[in-house]
C-alpha cells in the first residue's frame, strides 16, 4: 500500500462515514468547495493540523482531523438533538479505534465532540468531532 498522505487519510475517514449509509452529504471541506445547497444529515471533514511527535524512536506526526456533523429536523429542536446524538455516536464508532485500512497510522482516537452551531429557527444542530492519530513516516 502506498504511503498515506493527508488526502488519503481524509478519504479513508470519508469512506468510513459514507459506508454508514445514513448521511445525504459527505464531503471534504479542505479540498472541495462546500456546495451552496446540500441535503441533511451532512458530514464535512477536514485536516486540522499536525505536529511532530518527538517521543517516538521513528519519525512520526500527530495528525488531527475534524468531522462536522450537521442535522436539521423541522419537527423541532428536541428531535433534531436526538437525531444528532445518534449520528455523532455512529461517526465516532466508525472511526475511533480503527486505522481504516492504513497500516502507517495508529488507531484513531476521538479527542472531543463539541456543539459548534445551533439554530433553533431552522432546527439545525451541528457537532464537531476531533479525531487524532499518529502517522509513522
Amino acid at each position: 500500500m502506498p504511503t498515506p498522505t493527508i488526502t488519503t487519510i481524509e478519504e479513508a475517514i470519508l469512506a468510513a462515514i459514507t459506508n454508514l449509509g445514513v448521511f445525504a452529504t459527505v464531503e471534504s471541506c479542505g479540498r472541495l468547495a462546500i456546495p451552496d445547497t446540500y441535503t441533511w444529515p451532512a458530514v464535512f471533514a477536514y485536516f486540522d493540523g499536525d505536529a511532530e511527535t518527538p517521543d517516538y524512536a521513528e519519525a512520526a506526526d500527530t495528525q488531527v482531523f475534524q468531522v462536522v456533523v450537521q442535522n436539521i429536523n423541522l419537527a423541532g429542536e428536541q428531535l433534531a438533538a436526538l437525531d444528532a446524538y445518534a449520528l455523532i455516536d455512529l461517526v465516532r464508532d466508525a472511526i475511533r479505534g480503527k486505522t481504516l485500512g492504513l497500516d502507517e497510522i495508529e488507531p484513531f482516537r476521538c479527542r472531543r465532540r463539541k456543539l459548534t452551531d445551533y439554530d433553533d429557527s431552522e432546527g439545525m444542530i451541528e457537532y464537531t468531532l476531533t479525531f487524532e492519530t499518529t502517522w509513522y513516516r
